[in-house]
């Protein structure tokens, strides 16, 4: 339980600690390549699972060519928001896809298009928190 500050902790000449007023939680250190680790840890996964990748990097492109197709379509930029917003709903859905297909890899399994789709609705509560989330930022 964290306590309050009281006024003579600050006359006293002994220092305050972090913990002596709330939990700290540690932190990971990341190194300067951890981003380039990342990165080849998804070229692995794309060339293990290509058909995979494929079906949700298709998914991600039809997405955005909808978006510049309609704002063609509508003769105006007025539905760039509303269409940004819908991609940044469907989002981490898809990515949740990518996520499942890169767990069963990880796990030893061989990961199929179907099983990932499943995983779209296991956890979509919290999915739809996360998106609302995005699309409210």
């Amino acid at each position: 339980m964290p306590r309050t500050v009281n006024s003579d902790d600050f006359q006293k000449k002994h220092e305050v600690r972090d913990q002596d007023y709330a939990k700290t939680i540690p932190c990971n250190q990341l190194s300067v390549s951890a981003p380039f680790h990342w990165l080849a840890l998804g070229l692995h996964d794309l060339i293990r699972m290509p058909i995979i990748s494929a079906f949700y990097g298709l998914c991600f492109t039809a997405a955005a060519v909808a978006i510049v197709l309609l704002v063609q379509w509508q003769g105006t930029h007025l539905v760039i928001m509303p269409s940004l917003v819908v991609y940044m709903l469907i989002g981490p859905f898809l990515a949740l896809g990518l996520y499942d297909a890169a767990w069963e890899r990880e796990k030893g399994h061989k990961p199929s298009l179907f099983h990932s789709m499943k995983a779209i609705g296991r956890n979509s509560t919290s999915q739809w928190a996360f998106a609302v989330l995005l699309a409210v930022a």
